[in-house]
This record gives structure tokens, sequence and C-alpha cells, in this order.
């Protein structure tokens, strides 16, 4: 079993959030990690959890699989 870890990055629009989080993805991808991100939405509306939604979505990609149905709403 691989061991998980999350971070979360919290701040204002524009303080450089998402530069910070492509860096160091591409640090621990080059250093055999899996990474997956997913990012709240501004607008009302958006389904509860998304974020977590987004990245089991990219986690099941880079393992071949696919997610329960009730996963992928």
């Amino acid at each position: 079993m691989l061991p998980v870890g999350h971070i979360a990055v919290p701040g204002e629009p524009g303080i450089g959030k998402s530069r910070l989080v492509e860096r160091v993805s591409a640090a621990a991808t080059e250093r055999g990690f899996w990474v997956a991100t997913g990012r709240c939405s501004q607008d009302d509306g958006a389904p509860t959890l998304w974020p977590w939604s987004q990245a089991l979505r990219e986690l099941a990609r880079m393992d071949g699989g696919a997610l329960a149905p009730e996963v992928e709403q």
C-alpha cells in the first residue's frame, strides 16, 4: 500500500497558490510520487467535496482504474 498524504493551500486569490502547487507537484512527480490536485470553485453550487472528487478521479486514472459511479457524479 502506498503512503498517502494531503496538503491544503488556502489563501486569497492571486497570491501564488497555483504556482506553488505546480512547482511542488512537479518536484514530487520527478521523485516518483503520484500527485493529484483539486481546486475549490469560486462559484456557488459546486458539488459537495468537489476538490476531493477531482483528486480521486485523477488518482484513479493514474492507476488505470475507474471510480464507482456514485463517486463519478
